[in-house]
């Protein structure tokens, strides 16, 4: 019986955007630099009155349309936001500004802000190349790079996805996000040894993070591992009891296991949480079919598909017609 279950996504955040605030590229602007201080302490409300100021006063200031862009950013306005970062990026392509010795930094950290945000409003392709700019103008690297391998494998390159998030760790050995992510897409791949390696990494530097710990454990699902991947779903589920993915994937391996009686409970209790989740009744339908309960697995595989799941067509059209 085929079991094709899809990997979790992993909920990492790459980097916070307080780790990679713009310092101010103006030469002697007190006012700028005094709207660059409060936004680097987080009062964007008072920074942004201080930047409409300076934009009074002169509209060509390329530094005052990045200020207000990364604050409106950070104030979830994302049309005023992507307003002032493309006015910025216009700005920063005039010859004029192409003997500053922070050249490219001043044109970077426009395209890595934008990046981020055509991510976080699923524009996909648009941040791809944002990021791909950034690490043109050598915008600080291991973010510029990290994040755009999160941004290559939302589109499907896992491939470059690893490249990327290989030189990150090449300038930062420890570095966590790319780690995971690294494992993440490795496991993807089908190179699970190395994907082994990298959760292995990973959890030695945060053996709290229980999405790390249920991806490891799919990952040895791969190598036909199932106690081990058991094992370190149960101990994801140790940090968080409600964790969707631990509680899904508790289910799977038990299946693995030919533990079908408790994989049915497994997932009669993690439906009882969270009812509208496909998996869960698709993970149930398989499971009672397994064991000889052709008519109430047919019944979940059905629910499944109410709520859009297209897993378990062939069961479907295999023991439900």
């Amino acid at each position: 019986m085929q079991r094709d279950y899809s990997m979790p996504k992993i909920q990492f955040l790459a980097l916070t955007f307080l780790s990679i605030l713009y310092a101010a590229c103006g030469g002697g602007n007190q006012k700028l630099e005094q709207a660059d201080g409060l936004r680097t302490q987080e009062k964007y409300a008072e920074a942004l009155v201080i930047y409409q100021q300076l934009l009074d006063a002169d509209p060509g200031l390329k530094e005052a349309y990045s200020g207000r862009g990364i604050c409106q950013l950070y104030t979830d306005n994302a049309e005023g936001a992507m307003t002032d970062l493309n006015k910025a990026i216009e700005l920063s392509g005039d010859a004029k500004y192409a003997q500053r010795k922070d050249y490219y930094e001043f044109r970077g950290i426009d395209f890595f802000f934008r990046g981020l945000l055509n991510a976080a409003i699923g524009d996909k392709n648009t941040a791809v190349s944002d990021f791909e700019m950034a690490v043109k103008y050598q915008y600080k690297p291991v973010e510029s790079y990290l994040q755009l391998g999160i941004a290559l494998g939302a589109i499907d390159q896992p491939i470059e996805a690893v490249d990327n998030f290989s030189k990150v760790l090449e300038l930062d050995p420890k570095n966590l996000p790319a780690l995971a992510n690294r494992a993440f897409y490795l496991s993807v791949l089908g190179d699970n040894r190395r994907a082994i390696a990298d959760f292995n990494t990973a959890l030695e530097i945060d053996p709290t993070d229980k999405s790390t710990w249920v991806n490891r454990g799919y990952t040895w699902l791969g190598l036909n591992e199932a106690e081990k991947a058991l094992a370190d779903i149960e101990k994801s589920l140790e940090l968080d009891p409600d964790y969707l993915a631990g509680l899904t994937y508790r289910g799977i391996a038990l299946q693995h296991l030919n533990r079908n009686e408790e994989a049915l409970q497994a997932f009669t209790a993690a439906i009882a949480k969270y009812p509208e989740y496909q998996k869960l009744w698709y993970g149930r339908g398989v499971a009672k079919i397994s064991l000889g309960d052709i008519k109430g697995g047919c019944e979940d595989l059905a629910v499944a598909e109410s709520y859009g799941d297209i897993e378990g067509e062939e069961l479907r059209i295999q023991y439900c017609r």
